[in-house]
């Protein structure tokens, strides 16, 4: 069944926004990149970008800064993109010292129980 990965997060305060902005377009590359180990890509869609709405729903945003969302045909491919995958190992390496934060949230669309 189709899942979706959410990530939103907050940088260090100290961070290069620049240097934070070329890791975020790397991201975009794992549709090509990310690889099983037979050879054939598995992630499906991603789509991300920073917090821009004020007001309300900017305080309902509790200073979480930027989101991605990734799109998997199963949680198998999830599980193996996160832990295993060596594009996406090679990016957490990169992005992880630029993190303050982060919560991540995995879903199967209209499955609620």
């Amino acid at each position: 069944m189709p899942v979706a990965h959410i990530i939103t997060f907050k940088l260090k305060e100290d961070v290069d926004l620049g240097a934070a902005r070329k890791l975020f377009e790397r991201v975009y590359e794992f549709k090509e990149i990310c690889k099983k180990p037979d050879g054939t890509t598995y992630v499906k869609a991603i789509r991300g970008g920073k917090q821009v709405t004020d007001g309300l729903l900017g305080q309902l945003a509790k200073g979480w800064e930027y989101a991605f969302l990734f799109a998997f045909e199963s949680t198998t491919d999830l599980e193996y993109f996160l832990p295993k995958d060596p594009e996406h190992q090679k990016f957490a390496a990169d992005f992880r010292p630029l993190l303050a934060d982060a919560i991540a949230l995995t879903f199967e669309d209209r499955v609620f129980e």
